[in-house]
């Protein structure tokens, strides 16, 4: 179960996360909810108000329906909402159909989704990763502002289509930053 729940309200995960350099290793996270109020998925789901940094990932297995990234699924900002100096390696990131409300889409190497006004991704990595989704996928994160990805890269990422019935396959793109929104 991500940490600080899969769904926006009072499980979010608020105040500061330092990893210390630290390495998770063999990370395996697997969300099967197909309720959009539920289905952020990664290390840590729906967050707010919070820096996560430090932190080293290599080896991951993430699956979720929506708002899907190794690090975090959603990143909600009221006020602020960082993730920084994180560092993913070998990872397998899905995104799969689940129905009209989660369609497999909002997917990346640190994040899903960062939209809003105070989310930040900054200095961060991944490398030796596959991602797949059915629509708005990306190296960092499936959707978001470019001004919210500040200093991150990719090396050797794969950002594919699922292929998968009632998917787009619209913006899955071997950048950055999936879906851009300005």
């Amino acid at each position: 179960t991500p940490i600080g729940g899969t769904g926006s309200g009072s499980g979010q995960f608020r105040g500061t996360f330092d990893g210390k350099n630290h390495t998770i290793k063999n990370l395996k996270v697997v969300n099967n909810s197909v309720n959009i109020n539920n289905s952020a998925t990664g290390l840590f789901g729906w967050i707010n108000t919070i820096t996560i940094k430090n932190l080293k990932i290599d080896g991951a297995n993430i699956t979720g329906h929506q708002y899907t990234g190794v690090i975090a699924g959603y990143m909600e900002s009221i006020p602020t909402c960082v993730i920084e100096n994180c560092h993913v390696n070998n990872a397998v990131v899905r995104c799969t159909y689940g129905n009209s409300g989660a369609d497999g889409d909002k997917c990346g190497g640190i994040a899903g989704f960062g939209l809003n006004g105070g989310s930040l991704i900054k200095d961060c990595t991944v490398s030796n990763t596959n991602i797949k989704a059915g629509r708005d996928a990306g190296q960092i994160v499936g959707c978001a502002k470019t001004a919210h990805v500040e200093s991150c890269s990719a090396t050797n990422v794969t950002v594919e289509w699922t292929h998968e019935e009632n998917t787009t396959g619209a913006n899955i793109n071997n950048a950055l930053i999936g879906r851009v929104i300005d």
